[in-house]
C-alpha cells in the first residue's frame, strides 16, 4: 500500500470538497465544470473560504518543499564543486533553489549574524586610555616627522580622514616650508590641529571642524577666509554631519549598505568572464549563475570560521575557511567550465587578480558614494 504524505492528503479532500466555479477567482479564465484547477495560472478551482486546517497544510507543503531543495542545493554544492550551476545552465533546475534566491538567504543569515558576532567581540573590548594616546601625540618634537605620522597610524582611536590630511599635508611639506603640529585635547579625547602653508580647502574645512564642530557652516566658511560656493558648503556641511557623529551609528550605516554593495558588484565582476570563455559557448547569464551559486557559498563557509573564531578566541578558522574556499573554487571552475588543469588555473589566477583590482576600485567608488549621502 502506498503512503500518501498528510499534506497531500489535505490537498485530496480539500479537492473533493470544492465549489467549483464557471471561471477562475484569480485570472478569469472561464473553467468547466470537472476543472478542479485553472487551465491558465493553475490555481484550485474553489469558491470556498480557506479553512484553518488548510492553510497549515499547505503552507507545510510549501515549507518542507523549500527545505528538501534548499538541503539538496546545500548538500550537492558542497560535495561536488560546480555541479550545480552546471546542471542549473543546461535546464536541470528542478531539484535546485534558484541560485539568486539562495544567494539572498545565505547572505541575509550571514550578515544578520556577522553583526551579532560583532557586537559580541565589541563587547569585550577595552578602550584605549587617553595616556596612551597622549604619550603617542608627545612624539610631535621628535626629529623625523614621517615617523610620528607612522607611529599615529597604529592607533585605532584616530580618525581615517584627519590621519589622511596628516600624511597628504606631509608631502607637501616636505617640498615646501612649513609645520605640523599635533594637539591633544584632554576634555574632548584626540583632537588634531594640522598647521600648513599650502591645504585645499577640504583640507582647511576638515581641520576647522575638528576644532570647532559645533559652528555653522556659514560662520565657519568666514572664519577660513572661504567663499561661499557650492563645494565648500557641501564640504562643511557634510564633513561636520559626519564627524558628529558617533562611531557606532557610522558603522551601522557602513555595514548596513555592505549587502547591497556587494549584491551590486556581483553582475559587474561577471563581465570579467566574457572575455576569457567566449569561445566555450557561455553567455553572461551563465557566468553569473556560477558567480551567485558559489558567492554564497563562501558566505556560508565563513559564516561558520567567524562562529568558530569566537567560540575559541581566534581567527585561524576564518584563514582556513579563505584557503580552503580557494582550492574548492579552483575545482568548481574546472567542472563548470570543463577545461585542462593548465588553462584554469591560469584563468583562475587571472580572475582573482581582476577581482581584487575591481573590488579595491568599487571599495574606494562606494565608500565616496556613501559619504557623499550619509544622513
Amino acid at each position: 500500500m502506498k503512503l500518501v504524505p498528510n499534506y497531500k492528503r489535505s490537498l485530496s479532500v480539500r479537492t473533493e470538497r470544492m465549489q467549483r466555479r464557471q471561471e477562475c477567482l484569480n485570472c478569469g479564465t472561464p473553467l468547466d465544470a470537472g476543472d478542479n484547477f485553472c487551465k491558465h495560472c493553475g490555481q484550485a478551482n474553489d469558491g470556498r473560504r480557506l479553512s484553518f486546517s488548510e492553510l497549515i497544510a499547505e503552507t507545510l507543503a510549501n515549507l518542507f518543499s523549500l527545505d528538501s531543495r534548499f538541503y539538496f542545493t546545500l548538500r550537492t554544492l558542497m560535495a561536488r564543486p560546480g555541479l550545480i550551476a552546471k546542471d542549473f545552465v543546461e535546464g536541470k533546475r528542478q531539484r535546485f533553489v534558484h541560485p539568486i534566491r539562495f544567494y539572498l538567504s545565505i547572505s541575509l543569515v550571514f550578515f544578520l549574524l556577522q553583526g551579532l558576532i560583532n557586537r559580541i567581540e565589541k563587547s569585550g573590548d577595552v578602550p584605549a586610555s587617553a595616556t596612551a594616546v597622549e604619550a603617542v601625540a608627545s612624539q610631535k618634537d621628535a626629529p623625523d616627522v614621517r615617523e610620528v605620522i607612522d607611529s599615529l597610524a597604529a592607533d585605532s582611536t584616530l580618525d581615517p580622514i584627519v590621519l589622511e590630511t596628516l600624511q597628504d599635508n606631509l608631502d607637501q611639506e616636505e617640498e615646501e616650508e612649513g609645520s605640523i603640529t599635533v594637539h591633544f585635547d584632554e576634555d574632548t579625547g584626540t583632537k588634531w590641529t594640522v598647521d600648513t602653508t599650502s591645504r585645499s580647502n577640504f583640507s582647511k574645512i576638515a581641520t576647522f571642524i575638528e576644532e570647532h564642530r559645533d559652528v555653522p557652516y556659514r560662520d565657519g566658511l568666514d572664519s577660513l577666509g572661504l567663499k561661499e560656493t557650492f563645494w565648500n558648503k557641501w564640504s562643511y556641511v557634510q564633513y561636520r554631519k559626519f564627524r558628529n557623529s558617533d562611531k557606532k551609528s557610522l558603522g551601522e550605516f557602513y555595514l548596513g549598505k555592505l549587502p547591497l554593495t556587494i549584491f551590486l558588484f556581483m553582475p559587474i565582476f561577471g563581465f570579467i568572464f566574457v572575455p576569457l570563455y567566449w569561445r566555450r559557448n557561455f553567455h553572461y547569464i551563465d557566468h553569473l549563475v556560477f558567480i551567485f551559486y558559489h558567492q554564497a557559498y563562501f558566505f556560508l563557509m565563513l559564516l561558520f570560521a567567524m562562529i568558530a573564531d569566537t567560540i575559541w578566541k581566534t581567527s585561524a578558522f576564518t584563514g582556513v575557511a579563505v584557503l580552503y574556499f580557494l582550492l574548492y573554487l579552483f575545482f568548481a571552475f574546472k567542472r563548470f567550465y570543463q577545461q585542462s588543469y593548465g588553462k584554469t588555473l591560469v584563468k583562475f589566477t587571472l580572475i582573482q587578480m581582476s577581482l581584487f583590482l575591481m573590488s579595491v576600485i568599487f571599495i574606494i567608488l562606494m565608500s565616496v558614494v556613501l559619504f557623499i549621502f550619509y544622513q
